[in-house]
């Protein structure tokens, strides 16, 4: 199993960052019972796998609320990856992801960001994606069991790039930064992603 490392805190940390401490636009209200259905292709840019490549398929169907982001953030604080873990295990149902041929996974929360820049679209999930083309069972641990989405749309634009980490660690330094480990080296590159017709 390759060296997990710790990414810079200006990348993949402000993504989480803003996944768990910002308060969301959407045009739907927050709760609400929405379908919003993505596909896009993710590619491998980490010591595992190098290059490989796989299509997804991402449905949000309910953007968390500010009680959940509360709840989120309270737990990363007081007990970073486990407790956040704990906490996005008792939230509803926001969404699926999913790998064609492969079972599907309840995401536990979603955000949507609108600002001059574009449109980002912030997931999360309490369990690591198994993508077994990537990686097999043996280099895995319940460490790194927390599973991100990002998906962005510049503005204007109906096709976008993100981020996905199969797997991920999360605790706040003793200088109070928030540090994210991923399972792998680097976060998979999402390519092509638009909406489902």
């Amino acid at each position: 199993m390759s060296k997990n490392r710790t990414l810079s805190l200006i990348t993949l940390s402000a993504l989480v960052a803003v996944l768990i401490f910002t308060s969301a636009a959407s045009s739907y209200a927050k709760g609400d019972k929405m379908k919003e259905s993505y596909r896009a292709i993710a590619v491998s840019t980490g010591t595992m796998a190098p290059g490989l490549s796989s299509f997804i398929n991402v449905t949000v169907t309910r953007w968390s609320t500010e009680e959940d982001e509360a709840l989120l953030t309270k737990a990363l604080e007081d007990g970073g990856t486990e407790a956040l873990w704990a906490a996005l295990q008792k939230q509803e149902k926001t969404g699926v992801f999913s790998v064609p041929g492969e079972r599907g996974y309840r995401m536990r929360y979603a955000a949507e960001i609108e600002n001059e820049g574009g449109r980002t679209i912030l997931m999360a999930t309490d369990r690591e994606i198994e993508m077994e083309e990537f990686f097999d069972n043996s280099m895995r641990t319940k460490k790194y069991n927390i599973s991100l989405i990002e998906m962005r749309f510049p503005k204007g634009e109906e096709v976008g790039t993100g981020s996905l980490i199969l797997g991920a660690e999360l605790y706040f330094n003793n200088t109070g930064d928030l540090v994210v480990k991923n399972f792998d080296s680097k976060p998979m590159e999402l390519r092509d992603v638009k909406k489902s017709k």
